[in-house]
């Protein structure tokens, strides 16, 4: 006669911690590979986004043209601010531009001035440092170049020297449009580049630079 023997009381808590340990591992694992792609996919869709405005920028240097009140295509020229002149909306008049970076955001904005009134003008009057008839919408988020010390934008001249600041506007023929993204600056990957160039085609046929 054969007797079986059960398992036994330690036997069983035995079991219970191993299998238990096991699927810590592989919970902790999971967890790990899931923060991972969720990084690289936030990443890939900022990057995207910042890609996506920096193409706009460029389309609409290129296509700048005097305001509404016969001003120049170029107003402001800064590292980390433009305003210029284009038909954003494509309703053949040209609004008033203004890129700039929200440094308590870490945002790239865009401000668009309608001109107003008969004749038309661009209401700038400002009381909090915005044109009161500015409509402001983000750009590009996580945008880190004032930290890396990078301008967002940079000028040349029709001869392809890169101007020093204060630049003089009316010798800009050609805007280099950089951002630096970085969702997180303690985890790697390193920032993200994105770079282009856009001539302002009213003022120049000029359409390279050296680097």
């Amino acid at each position: 006669m054969t007797t079986r023997k059960g398992i036994t009381f330690v036997e069983m808590l035995v079991t219970i911690v191993i299998l238990s340990m096991v699927m810590i591992g592989f919970t902790l694992l999971f967890l790990r590979i899931w923060n991972a792609n969720s990084f690289a996919i936030e990443t890939g869709i900022a990057s995207m986004i910042a890609d996506r405005g920096v193409e706009d920028i460029v389309k609409q240097l290129r296509e700048a043209k005097n305001s509404e009140t016969a001003l120049p295509p170029l107003e402001i020229a800064d590292e980390y601010e433009i305003v210029f002149y284009a038909d954003y909306d494509d309703d053949d008049i040209t609004e008033r531009m203004r890129y700039f970076v929200d440094s308590g955001t870490d945002e790239l904005k865009l401000g668009i001035t309608e001109p107003l009134g008969a004749p038309l003008d661009y209401d700038i009057v400002t009381t909090d440092g915005d044109p009161s008839d500015e409509v402001i919408e983000t750009v590009a988020n996580y945008v880190v170049n004032d930290s890396t010390g990078e301008p967002i934008f940079e000028y040349y001249d029709s001869t392809g020297t890169k101007l020093s600041t204060p630049v003089v506007v009316g010798q800009v023929t050609l805007v280099r449009i950089l951002l630096y993204i970085n969702i997180d600056i303690i985890r790697a990957p390193n920032n993200v580049r994105v770079e282009s160039k856009a001539t302002i085609r009213n003022l120049t046929d000029f359409s390279d630079i050296s680097t």
